[in-house]
């Protein structure tokens, strides 16, 4: 084919045709993509449920929008080939004007000068291929990492979340017919690649056909979504961005072979961004041939007339045929990992559990081998996949977040993590329980551990996205309602030591009672409650301080009656000796008090009164010596007051046997006690002038210092 400006000018029509439709794939995806944000509900009833809604909103579909940046990209080769293209066709037509001139034997009026010298045109074609191609390759590198990296990460943070279905079927329809379109073009613009003057429409080619098979195996993804597990969608989130990273490399090790590249003389130079793996898209029916086009481009010469070259064109369809049927054939194998258990499925139906171990089944997609999944929230709220397995402890927190702080966790101290508080009945004391409808919080750290007991059940309780999520609720709805049964002080009173086990065995009814089949009865979740911890239980801190000053004044009570209780066991023990031995005591008397009370006969009172006065007298206490000390002051005062007796009866016959004697004697002994101690003289009234001589030195009154004896 001739090289002349109506071929190129062809090229540059094809070029913008295929920039025109590789713009509408980009924005058709794009928007699609974005729409996709309407599937994912922003009333979301759960946590994760909402968390993956607001991320599903702020970024739509990932594949989709993936793929529509790498479209976008390659709409920048679409418009590099025209604008060079353009040129080619402009170079052409300047090099016919000069042809017609030199033909004519028109000569410049300034002298001979250099034939390029007015040929501008072919300096930029030039310039061009030198300088502008490589730097929209370039350009297209960096796009292609930087979008891929981009969406690589968010990919990846979103691998846990389930594909919405609502709208599927537009995505598939748009998907197709995308694929179709471009299929269609790149085939078209890779035939025309085919002669020399057009070899650069590869690159084109080779954008659109990526293009095509992007938007095929996204389709493909939303098929397999529809028609069960949405495994592939999920995996594209990571594959689309990663094949752009793919690409962006070999852009850029192409541009770096271009420079060290040896070039032939009049060879038009190949741009960088035409890929040589995009290539074997575009043209499916030649992938060997293009192979060997790239390899002999980058070597230099023609490595296609080898034996071996020939050889493998002709047996490369069969061989892709035996390798796809083996592959296919060993889906009939399925391997169980020792800490699974699986369960076989037959277009969707259960068929039968298995175990660790490798099964025969038949091929994919009519059995499956699925085991269930085990999903975990992260910090931030989102569902992870932890592993494949129906094994293990799996841990749902019902109630606020444990600390990580270390040290200790007071009532009034900064709880770290979410606090979630339960409603619970205010105290029954006090004027709580005297004003209604009042109600209290209580924050509680409450930790479900279960495990996978049947595996068919809960693999059919739920979809692997919710299990936990349903486990949670149901769990959490039974603890609401036992605690809000309960008031303040059961749950930070001694009643919380039952507490946990009360609602254990509500939280296994509730998940007994779910899961129904066909004929509405239940067959359970599948799960087995392991255990159930409460950890901290405190009220909120702004009013922790009162109940601080409750526990002070219920210590402080404690401390009196402790006092109380010590004082009582002292004066017990005093008074009867031991404070056995005085319950004892106290016993009989309250029985004393009850006979009495009752009007009992007089011989039961005297007799249980003899026996405390014996059970008191037997004691080693003061009450025993204070007896033993009036016992003996009656008898001294008996005995005294039966001398005075038999005294007055030896008076009383002294008096009768001589009553003048008797007489005399009392007398005489009234005048002796009147006189004792007395100077008393004794004379005659018929002494006249009588002198007495007395020493009236009173010897009594002094002390003898020197005396070693007591005056007698």
């Amino acid at each position: 084919m001739n090289a002349d400006y109506i071929t190129y000018r062809r090229a540059t029509s094809v070029s913008l045709i295929g920039l025109t439709l590789q713009a509408l794939m980009c924005i058709t995806l794009l928007v699609y993509g974005f729409m996709m944000r309407d599937a994912y509900p922003a009333d979301a009833t759960t946590d994760v449920l909402r968390a993956q809604a607001e991320s599903r909103i702020a970024i739509g579909d990932l594949p989709a929008i993936a793929a529509a940046m790498m479209m976008g990209v390659g709409c920048l080769a679409w418009l590099a080939l025209a604008i060079t293209f353009d040129q080619h066709r402009r170079e052409r037509i300047e090099a016919l004007e000069a042809s017609t001139l030199g033909e004519q034997g028109v000569g410049s009026v300034f002298g001979q000068k250099n034939e390029n010298e007015f040929k501008p045109a072919a300096r930029r074609l030039a310039a061009m291929h030198r300088v502008f191609l490589p730097i929209i390759s370039l350009v297209m590198a960096a796009g292609y990492i930087g979008m891929g990296v981009w969406r690589l990460i968010e990919g990846r943070e979103r691998l846990g979340f389930k594909i919405p279905t609502q709208h599927l079927e537009w995505g598939l329809a748009i998907c197709i017919g995308l694929a179709v379109a471009g299929f269609f073009i790149a085939r078209y613009v890779a035939g025309m690649s085919r002669q020399k003057v057009w070899a650069n429409l590869r690159g084109g080619a080779a954008v659109a056909g990526g293009s095509a098979v992007t938007a095929f195996v996204i389709g493909i993804g939303h098929l397999v979504d529809l028609m069960g597990p949405d495994v592939v969608s999920r995996t594209l989130q990571v594959v689309v961005p990663g094949v752009m990273i793919l690409l962006g490399g070999e852009v850029v090790l192409n541009f770096l072979l271009n420079m060290y590249r040896p070039r032939k003389a009049g060879e038009t130079p190949r741009p960088a961004f035409d890929s040589g793996i995009m290539s074997l898209v575009a043209a499916p029916d030649s992938v060997i041939k293009s192979i060997g086009d790239a390899v002999s481009y980058q070597l230099g010469y023609d490595v296609k007339g080898n034996w071996f070259f020939q050889l493998v064109s002709r047996l490369v369809a069969p061989l892709v045929g035996v390798g796809l049927v083996v592959i296919w054939l060993l889906s009939a194998f399925a391997v169980v990992e020792p800490h699974q258990r699986g369960i076989v499925t037959r277009f969707g139906k259960m068929m039968r559990e298995v175990g660790p171990g490798l099964h025969v089944k038949w091929p994919w997609p009519v059995e499956r081998v699925e085991v269930p999944v085990y999903l975990q929230r992260d910090e931030r709220g989102r569902m992870q996949e932890v592993a494949r397995t129906a094994t293990g402890i799996r841990v749902v927190q019902l109630g606020s977040t444990p600390s990580s702080k270390p040290g200790p966790v007071l009532w009034t101290n900064e709880h770290g993590g979410g606090e979630v508080f339960e409603i619970v009945q205010p105290s029954r004391f006090g004027e709580a329980a005297q004003v209604g409808g009042e109600i209290a919080q209580v924050a509680m750290e409450c930790t479900l551990a279960y495990c996978v007991g049947d595996v068919a059940k809960f693999e059919q309780f739920a979809p692997d996205y919710q299990r936990e999520e349903i486990i949670r609720s149901v769990a959490q709805r039974e603890v609401m309602r036992h605690m809000a049964h309960l008031s303040v002080d059961e749950v930070l009173g001694a009643d919380r030591v039952k507490l946990a086990g009360e609602i254990r065995g509500k939280i296994e009814a509730a998940l007994g009672a779910l899961n129904p089949d066909a004929s509405g009865k239940s067959m359970g979740a599948g799960v087995q409650v392991v255990s159930l911890t409460i950890g901290k239980l405190h009220p909120h801190k702004d009013v922790a301080p009162s109940y601080e000053k409750i526990v002070i004044a219920e210590q402080k009570r404690q401390e009196r009656l402790e006092v109380a209780n010590a004082s009582k066991i002292k004066t017990l023990a005093k008074v009867s000796g031991s404070i056995e031995r005085a319950e004892e005591i106290l016993a009989e008397i309250e029985k004393l008090r009850k006979l009495e009370d009752a009007k009992a006969p007089r011989e039961q009172v005297v007799e249980l009164e003899f026996k405390i006065q014996k059970m008191l007298e037997d004691g080693t206490g003061t009450a025993a010596a204070n007896i033993a000390d009036a016992a003996s002051g009656r008898w001294g005062k008996h005995m005294g007051e039966r001398g005075l007796a038999s005294r007055y009866v030896g008076l009383n016959a002294s008096y009768e046997a001589s009553p003048a004697i008797f007489r005399a004697s009392l007398y005489f002994e009234a005048w002796r006690e009147a006189m004792a101690g007395n100077l008393v003289y004794l004379t005659d009234d018929r002494v006249k002038d009588l002198r007495i001589e007395a020493d009236l030195k009173e010897k009594d009154s002094t002390v003898n210092v020197f005396q070693t004896e007591p005056p007698k």
